[in-house]
């Protein structure tokens, strides 16, 4: 079956496709191997072993996370976004493919996400779609910093709008975490680059085709902490030496970062010797990220920037990648 909610990527956004001499070969996968009487996870795609997805909302703080006044750091921690525990609610599967509804909350926590993953396979690809919702009890965010940030000369409803956002509950991100071998640590992608963006950084980007290894995705800041997003990507791959990987496609522009340690490695970190690469590439593909501010030198993040807590749909077409 085709999905004809998901447009086809523009012909200079669409991944490269595995060639064999001088013919394209369509890279069918084998069916999708969830864990049905558990989770509902997935546990590969063809031949590549791919776990996920997890809901993540938080990332290592920044510098400017942990010391402006805005507190999205604690706010964070209190609602135990670094530890969130993933609950399958229920699993069913039908003619047209599978439905996993999962809670992520921290232990004892009153504080999470209702998250519905809908999986449909045509027979090339998996197309995942997205609906995630909060709930429980999220208290509003402590910010003691007076200035709005807001320019008072805007138009009177932009001005409240920004106000309101300006002190809103906020997250450090919505979107998706996987685990893929790690030799597929060759990517590629159409989006922002060569360097990392976040929200208030994109002005320092351009958009084009990119290549770099997940190693050279990372930015070195003195203290390890969040890095190395790359946004407004149409689509990504990953794969080995010999293009056997993953591609991804968005059904909108989306932020994606790869690195070889978990979220919470660089949180706990005080010097990137610390760091340890583990035997697996810890993969991000977000809906939405929160911008960086600049509270070490400046303000923290403008409300234009943030994050707003709130319900999310997105969806993720993906192809593995073969050669023979």
């Amino acid at each position: 079956m085709r999905w004809p909610g998901l447009p086809r990527p523009h012909s200079l956004a669409r991944p490269p496709r595995v060639r064999e001499g001088d013919r394209t070969r369509p890279n069918r996968p084998r069916p999708l191997r969830p864990d049905h009487r558990t989770t509902g996870a997935l546990l590969g795609i063809g031949e590549l072993p791919l776990r996920g997805p997890r809901l993540n909302l938080w990332r290592a703080p920044t510098d400017n996370d942990r010391g402006w006044h805005q507190r999205d750091a604690g706010y964070w921690r209190d609602r135990g976004l670094h530890r969130l525990r993933q609950r399958t609610v229920s699993v069913t599967a039908d003619a047209n493919g599978m439905v996993a509804v999962v809670r992520s909350a921290a232990a004892a926590g009153s504080s999470g996400y209702l998250t519905t993953y809908r999986w449909e396979s045509d027979g090339d690809s998996l197309r995942l779609q997205v609906h995630a919702e909060p709930v429980g009890h999220w208290p509003e965010r402590g910010d003691d910093f007076h200035d709005t940030m807001v320019d008072p000369v805007l138009p009177p409803e932009e001005y409240q709008e920004l106000v309101r956002r300006d002190k809103s509950r906020s997250l450090a991100r919505i979107g998706l975490d996987w685990q893929i071998p790690a030799d597929r640590s060759q990517v590629e992608w159409f989006g922002t680059g060569p360097g990392e963006a976040y929200p208030d950084s994109r002005p320092a980007v351009r958009v084009g085709r990119f290549r770099a290894t997940v190693d050279e995705l990372q930015t070195p800041y003195v203290r390890p902490q969040e890095n190395g997003n790359r946004a407004d990507t149409r689509w990504a791959t990953f794969a080995d030496r010999a293009g056997n990987g993953l591609s991804v496609v968005g059904e909108e522009p989306f932020h994606f970062a790869a690195r070889r340690w978990t979220d919470q490695q660089p949180d706990a970190a005080r010097h990137h010797s610390d760091l340890v690469p583990g035997p697996v590439i810890h993969l991000h593909t977000d809906h939405a990220v929160q911008g960086l501010g600049t509270a070490a030198v400046g303000p923290g993040v403008l409300p234009q920037y943030r994050l707003e807590f709130a319900s999310a749909d997105f969806a993720f077409l993906l192809t593995p990648l073969q050669r023979s």
